[in-house]
């Protein structure tokens, strides 16, 4: 694909691969922090896969006995709330925990004490999912009450895929789509880029340092010469001209302060 997600020989055409939109301050933000939570969850997916073995299996002694297999214990209903965290074993105790906070039949405390059971590696992340999630409960509200998504979607699901006329589209609706936002099906890749609505979109490279011949010509003080260039970097004449003079100085004695 050529630059900015281009492809073929017309530079303004999308990549098949990828999906554009552009979208408002407040898509952008939402956007973020969606990404910032599936990024969280799927982390935790892949280290917790393996987690098979349940933390109820564990023996813990409590007030002198020893809580195993075929064990009977009379807790109080206190007791019982202190170790709720054991219930919740792997990534899907990390979700059902998630949803029992947003229940509010899960306080703070415990659910950073599963997170903590769950993995002493990513407790720092899954400790912050239940804020992220109202963060990003928080900014989806603002796009609904903001009422234009649904026509900026749209637009990007038109089969042209011309990005400028895209561009075009997308400010007729609302003149606060300086967003790009760009999803790689390829490598499940989400890219962000801002742009106001009075700038130009460059989908062509700029090209003014290279000459018509399909050569680069080398920039004023910097040497074109072969043997000047050392593992494919190119060293300038001014900086070898003083590095030469700094070797050549006569050594001088430091001056001890009395």
């Amino acid at each position: 694909s050529g630059p900015g997600g281009c492809a073929g020989s017309s530079a303004t055409v999308i990549d098949p691969d990828l999906h554009l939109l552009f979208g408002t301050e407040k898509i952008y933000l939402f956007m973020r922090l969606y990404c910032l939570m599936v990024n969280i969850l799927d982390e935790a997916r892949k280290e917790l896969r393996c987690h098979n073995k349940t933390l109820s299996e564990k023996k813990t002694k409590v007030r002198g006995f020893n809580i195993g297999t075929g064990a009977t214990v009379v807790q109080t209903q206190q007791n019982q709330q202190l170790h709720r965290w054991k219930n919740y074993n792997g990534y899907q105790g990390l979700v059902t925990a998630l949803q029992h906070y947003v229940k509010e039949e899960l306080d703070e405390f415990t659910f950073e004490t599963t997170c903590r059971a769950l993995s002493k590696t990513l407790v720092f992340k899954l400790a912050a999912l239940p804020k992220l999630l109202e963060k990003c409960a928080e900014a989806m509200l603002k796009v609904v009450r903001e009422d234009v998504c649904l026509a900026l979607f749209d637009y990007s699901q038109l089969p042209h895929n011309e990005i400028l006329l895209l561009r075009t589209q997308s400010l007729n609706v609302t003149n606060d789509a300086t967003y790009r936002i760009q999803y790689d099906s390829a490598d499940s890749s989400m890219f962000f880029s801002f742009l106001s609505s009075e700038a130009t979109l460059i989908t062509t490279p700029k090209n003014s340092s290279i000459s018509t011949g399909g050569t680069a010509s080398a920039p004023q003080g910097i040497s074109s010469h072969p043997e000047d260039e050392q593992d494919g970097m190119i060293v300038d004449d001014e900086d070898v001209k003083h590095h030469h003079e700094r070797d050549h100085r006569p050594l001088t004695k430091r001056i001890k302060i009395k």
